[in-house]
């Protein structure tokens, strides 16, 4: 039986990319279909999740699947990640994208299930808490172990 400890620490070792440096490249990569299964899947613990945290803090964040196959400016592709961008200016929403690759692990691997999925987007939601301010403008300009400890 997996413990919460372990799932945490899996959902801090998949947050290792730096989220700021794939924002930009998330906003050009478009969305996933949302009538697709897997996308279905995420959007469907996405509301669960989201909405506790909407509850508890009053703080909008939206939702992005990556498309299966999105590619970084540099032409690699989206480890099995999730990271929250902040808005560019007030008035605009967070974004919290998951890539295709934690869908897949979601879906083929019994570590990786539709809770491991759930911790990490609350996880991410934590960085929406801490790291963002109330509209949801960067706040925290510090990065690393420091912050992934406090979402």
């Amino acid at each position: 039986m997996r413990s919460f400890a372990a799932l945490l620490a899996l959902a801090l070792l998949v947050h290792a990319e730096v989220a700021n440096a794939n924002c930009d490249d998330a906003a050009k990569a478009g969305s996933a279909d949302p009538a697709h299964p897997s996308s279905a899947l995420v959007t469907d613990v996405w509301a669960r999740v989201n909405g506790a945290f909407s509850a508890l803090t009053g703080r909008a964040t939206e939702l992005v699947v990556l498309p299966a196959g999105a590619k970084k400016s540099d032409g690699q592709a989206f480890a099995a990640t999730a990271f929250v961008c902040p808005a560019k200016a007030i008035g605009e929403t967070p974004r919290l994208y998951v890539s295709w690759p934690l869908i897949d692990k979601a879906q083929a691997n019994k570590l990786y299930d539709t809770d491991f999925v759930a911790l990490v987007i609350g996880h991410e939601l934590g960085h929406r808490a801490r790291d963002l301010t109330f509209e949801g403008l960067r706040q925290t300009k510090d990065g690393g172990p420091t912050i992934e400890a406090r979402a």
